[in-house]
């Protein structure tokens, strides 16, 4: 509402509103920041996928998929972005889920695929501060509250999508309707595939590593064609995101870099063709740190990245969305 009734386009211009310029300045670097190294982890993970599919080194497969979706966010801008992404998504969710009630289905039902999993894959939750690297208390504070944090109050991505809706209701509606239904359904649609890719090693019937797993299951489940449609789902879904993040970054950098600092009078001429060169600047440097990701599994390189640089942010933006004593010295 804060948002949409003063009609406000980025957090940095809420920021110094809310604040001042310098508070804005900072913000726009730390969300810069923030969503260019996010454009390199989704290269990465498209790089690691393609690996798996086709042999190309992590870097050639990162390339390749840069110059795609900087290629049609550079010609279709935002409209092509929410567009493509509700088709990708719509696509992910049949594929994800359809894999998973596959999967159930090849091993007898969803007692025996049960059965087949250790004990540790039944727990609701894993264990509070172990393993190191995937503990309950770490992935719920680093993901659970920073990141979602982050992605729904500092990502200009969403920003976007809420910003292209019609009324603060609409919104409203929007945001219940995420969280209760389409989180879950895309918790099992992306991870779905991994249990029963445990359950199959279990049993004998197949070999993978964590990593590939999303990938074995589906050639091993599903016949050419499916596993075709199935694979397009992946690669599709990991670009929905990097197309996404793409497109915030021209946003942030036009009105709050461009806008306010070098050409405040430019046309709307201007700045489409600022936004499009920005678009392709931020392709770019997302793949500049492909290699800085690559040296550490993909959740372990999103965790060093989003758990340094997300949460103090966040805490600037909540408190001053609940808190009116926060002042710019705070």
């Amino acid at each position: 509402p804060i948002i949409y009734y003063r009609r406000i386009l980025t957090i940095p211009e809420y920021m110094e509103r809310r604040f001042d310029t310098k508070t804005r300045i900072a913000s726009t670097c730390i969300i810069l920041l923030y969503l260019v190294g996010y454009i390199g982890i989704n290269l990465v993970t498209l790089g690691r996928t393609l690996q798996t599919l086709l042999g190309w080194p992590i870097l050639l497969g990162a390339a390749v998929t840069a110059v795609a979706v900087a290629a049609y966010g550079y010609v279709g801008g935002q409209t092509a972005v929410i567009m493509t992404d509700l088709l990708q998504g719509a696509i992910l969710l049949i594929a994800g889920i359809g894999l998973f009630l596959a999967g159930i289905w090849h091993l007898g039902g969803f007692g025996n695929f049960w059965a087949l999993l250790p004990q540790g894959h039944k727990f609701f939750y894993s264990e509070f501060s172990s393993p190191a690297q995937f503990s309950y208390v770490g992935i719920f504070v680093q993901d659970g509250i920073a990141n979602t944090g982050a992605f729904m109050l500092m990502n200009q991505g969403i920003i976007l999508r809420f910003l292209s809706l019609k009324s603060v209701k609409e919104a409203h509606k929007m945001t219940i309707f995420w969280v209760l239904v389409l989180a879950p359904l895309a918790a099992v649609a992306v991870s779905g595939a991994g249990w029963v890719a445990r359950a199959l090693v279990t049993q004998g019937e197949l070999e993978t590593s964590a990593g590939d797993s999303f990938i074995k299951v589906a050639h091993f489940l599903c016949t050419p064609g499916i596993f075709g449609f199935v694979l397009a789902a992946l690669t599709a879904a990991l670009m929905s995101t990097a197309d996404t993040l793409i497109n915030a970054v021209s946003a942030i950098f036009v009105n709050d870099v461009y806008r306010p600092y070098v050409m405040r009078n430019a046309t709307d001429r201007q700045l489409l063709k600022v936004a499009k060169t920005s678009s392709l600047m931020a392709a770019g440097c997302g793949f500049a740190l492909v290699p800085l990701f690559a040296k550490d599994t993909i959740y372990g390189a999103h965790a060093m990245f989003t758990a340094a640089v997300t949460p103090p942010i966040i805490v600037v933006i909540l408190f001053g969305l609940l808190w009116k004593r926060y002042n710019q010295t705070a």
